[in-house]
């Protein structure tokens, strides 16, 4: 949207990588863990995690 109004958008934060995210949420140790003990929530918090973040860039 900023884009095509010729603006600049300088972001900050919520642009970690999606295991960095990940970790942040659950911890390291769980984040390392999550997938072999709950394939499927690790699974679903990593797609949304994904989501957010796409949407994230979007609005950049």
């Amino acid at each position: 949207r900023f884009r095509e109004q010729g603006k600049l958008v300088m972001v900050k934060g919520l642009c970690a990588g999606i295991f960095e995210m990940q970790q942040r949420f659950r911890g390291m140790t769980n984040a390392l863990v999550d997938p072999f003990i709950y394939p499927e929530f690790s699974d679903r918090l990593i797609g949304k995690l994904a989501d957010l973040k796409i949407e994230f860039w979007k609005m950049a």
